[in-house]
């Protein structure tokens, strides 16, 4: 679902081409979203074509639970790609658990809360904060994409109206995050869009 609605976000067409705080160009489209779980299986060797995709990508987006923190291909991935000093380019997707939890309720792994050092090392002297977009649930149980199964675990269509709408600003949170803007800009240049796009 989060790679569909990123790889056919338009971004607003004023900021197209423009440069962000970056410095990097904006691009008309967030395409392709390379998904190893669709295009490869799972591999720690670093020639594979996994760790190819991750030297070609700008940026990694983590989906956050507590299943993530027991994959240690997720976390060789992370570490990997911080290697290649692309800190800024890492970001989360909380979908279940507790960020920082300490717990079995923690959906952060270790290599996304701390800095790699100059020896591709995990550096656990120090914490970052990764920039995340929440999807959870508005208790923090695991969030839903499809609208039947908003409506299996949310009381009342209101409820579903404002879980679907943080969803939505979660989304354009992760996409400000891909194109280096801040989400205000994003949120303010979107909403003047989609309302030209509906006259």
């Amino acid at each position: 679902w989060i790679a569909r609605e990123i790889e056919t976000y338009e971004v607003p067409v004023d900021l197209v081409g423009t440069r962000n705080p970056r410095g990097e160009v904006i691009p008309e489209r967030l395409y392709p979203v390379f998904r190893d779980e669709d295009e490869l299986s799972a591999s720690a060797d670093l020639s594979s074509p996994i760790y190819e995709a991750l030297r070609r990508s700008k940026s990694l987006v983590v989906i956050c639970s507590p299943r993530t923190i027991s994959s240690r291909y997720v976390g060789n991935e992370i570490r990997y790609f911080k290697s290649l000093d692309r800190d800024h380019g890492i970001l989360a997707m909380m979908i279940d658990g507790e960020p920082h939890a300490d717990d079995e309720r923690e959906c952060f792994p270790t290599e996304l809360k701390h800095p790699v050092d100059s020896d591709g090392e995990l550096d656990t002297t120090h914490e970052v904060e990764p920039v995340a977009a929440d999807f959870r649930l508005p208790d923090g149980g695991q969030g839903w994409h499809s609208i039947t199964e908003c409506r299996k675990h949310l009381d009342g269509e209101s409820a579903v109206t404002r879980y679907r709408q943080r969803c939505e600003l979660a989304k354009l949170k992760l996409i400000a995050g891909l194109l280096g803007l801040p989400l205000g800009q994003l949120v303010e240049r979107d909403k003047a869009y989609q309302l030209e796009l509906a006259r």
